[in-house]
């Protein structure tokens, strides 16, 4: 893992933070080194301090800050160059000479220069280096609650809600109060600006047709305009497409809980819109915005004030007290009250004593907030890591998986996250703080997953893209990426607490209630753990079931349960006209092989999980699903665990007699795939079979492509596999699942595929 640091000139009277910057992000040797304003993270701004004194910036490993070989500049060198800091602040070349920012400004843009050095040292010739992290990438799709900023006298939450939790398109979007296991109050902000809704992740958060109109749900896969929203200045969720803002009916000064439902409008806001038109999210990712604020160094303390600081540091036995604040092995209270029951010696003056005293004093109680916080989500993250392990081993146990099992198992770990963070939010408490308490989680977790996959940010990066591991390894590559998250924290505490910008926001924030809190709830480590595992089960169980299961399915005139499945292992649903399709779960070589009664009862319905998601391979779920009585057919599921809506489209190139599809002619054809849906398609041939399958995104892009293959082999149903597999624009596939059917049984063969997105 590299350390990074933004090098900032203590010159500049403007408010910016100017620091070396590469000049163009230029990589060519020679490209000069100029000062410029922070950039939150860029490449060409960030470095890394060799033990030998060489500077490596982020823009390549064997790029140095290093004398220009003409004149008095610095430029980027493939041969590294050794520097010294010191504790003035100067950085020296191997002549003495020391690194100098332009004397007038506007520093933005100026060059560096190599001067003698100077007494003091000047501010040019001071210079701060303040770790930093490269810019953080949103890797993240996590869920959200719509917050209002209006309220009652109780501090009451209100949210953005779907009335009635209803899924028809054309549905009212309502403010009702926060309440726990309300998937219609949780949404997902798209990166194209699209708000999907958690209850139905098909529908999304529509415009109103005109000023004073009511906001609906409408249909992901019917794209109208209005379907974006930008998110502007003091909480505004404003429409591009209309001019009209998401705004309370009537504008309200205050809500009460039970009055409602009140609707939801689009209005034109002005340019002073009033609370009802002012909104929050819940969480919103505060440590992101706080660690890549632009640095700003602790005070500095001059004349009668430094002498006070050289004194108290020598009492103490340490050179800078600032430089301690991230050493967690010292105990900053101990500091305090030593520092604060200090006499003032007599040769040093009073008035300039009791400032540096109470600065200090400032500082470490920030500093010790900062602290506290990380500890106790050190807290929640150990006894959370050591519970889903055990979970994980007891519920694998459950599903038929032994210990040390070399079985291939699939999955996303970016997907376990968002499967803890989304229970943990739906297990709102009630009350005043129920908000804060909900969000916290999100505010930290979500800003360590997306620092974490970042190989530049820890040892071990966590993966956008999915995996496949033997089972003997899951649960320790799981607990290596808890760790991840847990490096991504000390990481970012450590630039807080280097940083008097950043340590002032973390403090306001720990200060606050509401969305954007960094309050750990006091006492509620345990209730946050149980709160989160849950979402680990669910998530576990889609990347081991699937491993030892599939679905299967037939048409029938009657709503009949299946004969001799268990009730917890089948589902039957309306199929369209009189039809009725039958689904169960069983072996992958056995339709009579059933799993586990607790398993399924406890730990997959008992869990909320819906049937229609378990059955038809939604929200996470992606079984192979076999045609009963459908020998001679192959049916592939292809899931989308993205939030956008793909298309798929299809044609069978080799194979007599075969089509995808019953309703559907031989041929092209298409269908959609809904955000985190679904398509099964399905082709039949007693021969040979090699189908072409494409998916492209709403801009016609092509994204992925495979090829279904099948072959009869003799007397049985077919072995099945997929090649050719491809894809483009940050999208991935799952390793595919692929069984054979089996004409005793009467099973058609099988296969599944799941896309993945990492957001670029």
């Amino acid at each position: 893992m590299t350390s990074w640091y933004f090098i900032q000139t203590a010159s500049g009277t403007d408010g910016v933070s100017y620091g070396l910057n590469v000049q163009g992000a230029g990589s060519a040797p020679g490209t000069p080194i100029i000062t410029w304003g922070w950039q939150g993270g860029a490449d060409n701004e960030l470095w890394a301090i060799g033990d030998d004194g060489s500077v490596v910036s982020a823009l390549g490993s064997g790029l140095y800050l290093a004398p220009s070989p003409e004149g008095s500049g610095l430029v980027i060198s493939a041969t590294p160059a050794y520097w010294s800091f010191t504790a003035q602040g100067t950085i020296a070349a191997e002549d003495g000479s020391v690194i100098t920012a332009a004397s007038a400004e506007p520093l933005q843009g100026a060059l560096v220069q190599l001067s003698p050095a100077e007494d003091g040292p000047p501010a040019t010739q001071s210079w701060w280096t303040a770790p930093n992290m490269q810019a953080i990438q949103q890797q993240f799709s996590a869920w959200r609650y719509i917050v209002s900023n209006l309220t009652d006298g109780d501090g009451t939450t209100f949210v953005l809600n779907v009335k009635g939790a209803d899924e028809s398109p054309g549905t009212d979007v309502i403010v009702w109060q926060l309440e726990a296991d309300s998937s219609n109050s949780m949404w997902q902000i798209t990166s194209d600006g699209r708000i999907l809704s958690a209850m139905n992740r098909s529908l999304l958060l529509g415009a109103a047709e005109s000023d004073g109109g009511p906001v609906v749900i409408q249909s992901a896969l019917s794209p109208e305009s209005g379907q974006t929203w930008n998110f502007g200045p003091s909480g505004v969720i404003g429409n591009p497409d209309t001019g009209l803002s998401l705004g309370i009916d009537g504008q309200p000064d205050s809500l009460q809980p039970g009055t409602g439902p009140l609707a939801v409008i689009g209005a034109a806001g002005g340019s002073d819109p009033p609370a009802s038109f002012q909104w929050q999210l819940a969480p919103d990712n505060p440590l992101n915005t706080i660690v890549m604020q632009s640095p700003q160094p602790f005070p500095a303390f001059l004349d009668e004030e430094a002498s006070v600081y050289a004194y108290i540091m020598d009492a103490l036995g340490i050179a800078d007290i600032r430089s301690e604040y991230a050493n967690l092995t010292i105990s900053l209270s101990d500091l305090h009250t030593t520092i604060s029951t200090m006499p003032c010696p007599p040769e040093l003056d009073q008035t300039a004593w009791n400032a540096v005293v109470a600065e200090l004093g400032d500082e470490i109680t920030r500093a010790d907030s900062v602290r506290q916080f990380f500890d106790e989500f050190r807290a929640y993250q150990t006894s959370l890591q050591t519970s889903c392990t055990d979970r994980g081993l007891a519920i694998g146990t459950l599903a038929g998986l032994e210990e040390g099992s070399s079985m291939s198992i699939g999955g996303l770990i970016l997907s376990v996250f968002e499967g803890i963070l989304y229970t943990v939010l739906e297990a709102v408490p009630g009350g005043e703080e129920a908000v804060s308490t909900a969000s916290i989680i999100g505010n930290v977790m979500e800003g360590c997953i997306n620092v974490a996959t970042n190989a530049a940010n820890v040892s071990t990066t966590i993966s956008a893209d999915p995996f496949q591991v033997a089972y003997a390894k899951l649960w320790d590559d799981i607990g290596t990426a808890f760790q991840s998250t847990t490096d991504a924290a000390g990481l970012m505490e450590t630039i807080i607490l280097s940083d008097w910008g950043k340590m002032q926001a973390f403090y306001a924030a720990s200060m606050a209630t509401g969305p954007n809190t960094l309050s750990w709830p006091s006492g509620q480590t345990a209730t946050l753990v149980d709160n989160s595992l849950p979402g680990f089960e669910i998530s576990a169980l889609q990347m081991l079931l699937p491993a030892k299961f599939q679905i299967y399915f037939y048409y029938q005139n009657d709503d009949s349960p299946v004969n001799g499945v268990p009730s917890e292992a089948q589902w039957v649903t309306p199929g369209g006209g009189s039809t009725w399709v039958k689904y169960w779960i069983a072996g992958q070589d056995s339709w009579e092989a059933y799993p586990d009664s607790d398993l399924m009862q406890q730990h997959v319905w008992g869990n909320g999980v819906a049937r229609s998601d378990f059955f038809q391979s939604c929200n996470g779920w992606g079984f192979a699903t076999s045609y009963w009585e459908g020998t001679h057919n192959v049916v592939l599921t292809i899931c989308n665990q993205t939030p956008n809506v793909l298309t798929v489209g299809y044609e069978v190139i080799d194979g007599s007699g075969a089509f995808l599809r019953p309703s559907l002619l031989p041929g092209v054809s298409t269908a959609p795939l809904p955000p985190y849906g679904s398509d099964t398609l399905l082709a039949t041939s007693r021969m040979y079979l090699d189908a072409p399958i494409w998916v492209k995104d709403q801009s016609g892009n092509l994204i992925a492509e495979l090829v279904v293959n099948r072959d009869p082999n003799g007397f049985q149903a077919g072995d099945v596999w997929i090649s050719n597999q491809a894809t483009s624009g940050g999208y991935s596939l799952s390793s595919p699942i692929c069984n054979s059917g089996d004409i005793i049984d009467k099973c058609s063969g099988a296969a599944q595929i799941t896309i993945f997105w990492s957001g670029s």
